[in-house]
């Protein structure tokens, strides 16, 4: 389920939470930049090329060199040199340019130890393109185009036992859009006996919004205690219009997320209240305010912010977040998760204009404090101190 509501301009550190690091690197949402994922690895035209051994100019035998390199977009004098892949630009440039461009491999098998490859390599610098991104591009380009080689990376994904590759297949299959694929991901999410992978199929599947991944989610969130298995399994509920789903499967629905709110793990407890901003309905709203008085500061601003969402509709969910902005209890980040929430969803609301414009013109004044202080010499160390 990928709700554009969520977004990493409103609710931006909420999403640190519950996101793995190599997902987040190749999304841009484990620093809370983009919630909704799904935005890496779709296919298009690449500014530079994988180059898996050391360029012309620099010995193979040199171990100091990384093992993947990448070909940045060519300088102004039209010569394309090559520099490392790492997050430091090395001293030492390569000043013979690449001959040729640099082959893609064309087996999914080829493409899976590659990324394995680059999982554990730095990341680019800022004047190279991720390598991941160009290779991962690819792959989504050959399985969409080859039912041979997207059965030969199903194939792979159900014997895989390396969590970090794992894990970019599961990004590379999200992305294919085929239904072989989801008919796939769907048997391995319900029936797979390794969590890990079930986890992944389940990722994987809450890219499509397909109807058929419902009974498949569903099914875990009755069965399964796994906190892995429950988070991943909200993020697989498909975003289907109610009059499609029926109001019986509805309210599973919406009785299972709230069910969740109640888990012993915030990441879930985070990952119900923000689905239940989406599939709740007003008799829900009560569950997001028992989120309120969570003991979780993230699960308290995810409950907020989805809270902001129903507040034009529901008169209790806006006096709810009036009240704890002027809370000077509560952590600043909460209230202003709320105060950015509801300024975007119900800027109109008299009552909650004022309460806004006061929350924020105190956190102002806040700061200037801070800065003046900061700015001010320490005792014993100005000019005329002796």
């Amino acid at each position: 389920m990928r709700s554009s509501r969520w977004s990493a301009a409103a609710l931006p550190f909420v999403l640190l939470v519950g996101v793995a690091g190599l997902v987040g690197l190749l999304r841009g949402d484990a620093s809370g930049t983009n919630s909704q994922a799904g935005q890496a690895a779709s296919p298009r035209h690449r500014s530079a090329a994988v180059v898996v051994a050391p360029p012309a100019g620099r010995p193979a035998s040199d171990a100091s060199a990384p093992a993947v390199y990448v070909r940045a977009p060519k300088a102004a004098d039209g010569a394309a040199h090559s520099r490392p892949a790492s997050g430091e630009v090395s001293t030492r440039e390569f000043a013979a340019p690449l001959g040729g461009e640099a082959d893609m491999p064309t087996r999914a098998a080829d493409f899976v130890e590659l990324l394995a490859s680059l999982a554990h390599q730095p990341e680019a610098g800022h004047d190279c393109e991720n390598p991941l991104d160009a290779v991962l591009g690819d792959f989504v380009s050959l399985l969409a185009a080859n039912p041979d080689e997207r059965r030969a990376a199903l194939a792979q994904f159900e014997r895989e036992s390396r969590p970090e590759v794992l894990e970019l297949l599961s990004l590379a299959l999200g992305q294919v859009g085929k239904e072989d694929v989801r008919g796939a991901l769907c048997r391995i999410a319900e029936t797979d006996a390794d969590i890990e992978r079930r986890g992944q199929a389940l990722s994987a599947l809450g890219f499509y919004d397909a109807p058929e991944a419902m009974p498949v989610a569903l099914q875990v969130l009755r069965t399964q205690s796994d906190p892995r298995l429950l988070s991943k399994a909200v993020e697989a509920l498909p975003d289907v219009p109610p009059a499609t789903l029926g109001a019986e499967r509805r309210a599973e629905v919406v009785g299972q997320l709230a069910a969740l709110a109640g888990s012993a793990s915030p990441e879930v407890r985070i990952r119900a209240y923000r689905a239940l901003a989406d599939w709740g309905d007003e008799g829900r709203t009560p569950t997001l305010l028992a989120g309120l008085r969570d003991a979780d500061m993230t699960v308290r601003a995810t409950a907020a912010y989805a809270l902001a969402l129903r507040s034009e509709s529901s008169r209790p969910a806006r006096a709810a977040l009036v009240a704890l902005l002027q809370d000077p209890r509560e952590d600043p980040e909460v209230r202003g998760t709320a105060a950015d929430a509801l300024r975007q969803w119900v800027p109109d609301a008299p009552e909650v204009k004022s309460a806004v414009r006061a929350f924020y013109e105190a956190e102002a004044t806040l700061s200037a404090a801070h800065s003046a202080a900061a700015s001010e010499p320490a005792a014993g160390t100005g000019p005329d101190a002796r």
